[in-house]
């Protein structure tokens, strides 16, 4: 097992920009699903975002840029995004959103388990406490019931479960490829997969939306990207999981100032601890790292 050694602060910033990015873009579905289906949106967002990054790799690297170096690794994962993508999208109907939070935010505690084991990583006590005070943080905020089973929470576990094994193939595929290249491919598929399905009720975009959708390209691309070549990139997979708590924390300021949503005591407590865990684990990750470099 390998000691800690202390993330770069690059990549800590870039996989939280990673998540700021998704909250955003949960902002966008939201208002653009009141007028459209949830696959015209996904086309529409999928079929941009892959001709924007096809010209960058294009114009940036030629033909070869689209060749990744771990094929076998990167084809996995493209198939495991597009499967977390439709099991999310599916999963959201069925289950109050508390619910889908409570199952999905176990994810750092799986991606830990699996560094552990599978990686050989060495996860020390500091980030084993911010993972658990951080999801503490998410079940007192999401505060999930867990009332009636039905096939949402099914799909749910499914996207815990690609979530989950997703990263550690990033891992895997490693962070020397294109930077847009970690979300090409994904996004090909995606749209593959579900442009037909948008077809029989599609609706040209007004021209009042059209700032939406736009926004919505840009910030899933943010999302993907940035999160996926992090983690692909970051030295131990437990210095970047926790970090996907970002998100919540975005997704319940979002609700209470966009959508007018409560902020009770629990969602403030929740936020509290959910804070306090990354902010400590960041500093953990300053301090190990600078006693690295005065050794």
């Amino acid at each position: 097992m390998t000691k800690p050694s202390g993330e770069n602060w690059i990549i800590i910033l870039m996989v939280m920009a990673g998540w700021t990015s998704f909250s955003i873009g949960d902002v966008g579905v939201k208002l653009l699903a009141a007028n459209y289906t949830i696959w015209q949106i996904m086309a529409t967002t999928s079929g941009f975002s892959t001709l924007i990054l096809g010209n960058w790799i294009f114009w940036r690297y030629g033909i070869k840029g689209f060749i990744p170096e771990n094929k076998g690794w990167y084809i996995l994962r493209t198939f495991i995004v597009a499967c977390t993508a439709l099991s999310v999208v599916n999963a959201l109907p069925h289950i109050p959103l508390s619910d889908f939070y409570g199952i999905t935010f176990a994810a750092p505690f799986v991606v830990l388990i699996l560094a552990y084991f599978i990686l050989k990583e060495h996860v020390g006590w500091h980030r084993w406490l911010c993972v658990t005070i951080g999801f503490i943080g998410v079940i007192i905020l999401a505060g999930p019931k867990f009332a009636s089973f039905n096939i949402g929470y099914i799909l749910a576990l499914a996207s815990l479960f690609f979530v989950s094994v997703g990263t550690i193939v990033l891992r895997k595929v490693g962070g020397n490829d294109p930077i847009p290249l970690y979300g090409f491919f994904p996004f090909v598929l995606i749209f593959m997969i579900v442009c037909p399905l948008s077809v029989p009720e599609f609706k040209t975009p007004e021209p009042d939306h059209l700032w939406l959708f736009a926004m919505q390209i840009v910030t899933i691309i943010g999302g993907q990207v940035f999160i996926a070549y992090g983690t692909a990139a970051a030295k131990e997979t437990a210095a970047v999981a926790p970090l996907m708590y970002v998100q919540i924390i975005w997704g319940v300021l979002f609700g209470y100032v966009l959508f007018g949503d409560p902020l009770s005591k629990a969602s403030i407590i929740g936020l509290s601890l959910i804070i306090g865990a990354g902010l400590y684990m960041i500093y953990r990750e300053r301090q190990v790292k600078n006693n690295q470099g005065s050794l």
